[in-house]
């Protein structure tokens, strides 16, 4: 038999890592449109949703990934 959960938390792990690297940069995008108005470059940030989007989607995904995501055994 094969414990898959520490395979299964690593996984949880690399999601919300990379939800979180999504929140930074688009926090980060809305703090200098802000500053600095319309931005086109890295990204075009002319429309302020779209950034907050982002952040807001990628806040409510992070809330639902579980950090202790149950183990599956087969029996």
């Amino acid at each position: 038999m094969v414990d898959t959960s520490g395979l299964c938390k690593a996984h949880v792990r690399i999601v919300r890592c990379a939800l979180l690297t999504i929140m930074t940069v688009s926090g980060a995008v809305i703090g200098l449109r802000a500053l600095l108005g319309p931005l086109t470059f890295p990204m075009k940030a002319t429309n302020p949703v779209n950034p907050e989007d982002c952040f807001a989607l990628a806040l409510v995904l992070t809330m639902l990934v579980k950090a202790d995501a149950p183990s599956i055994t087969n029996s």
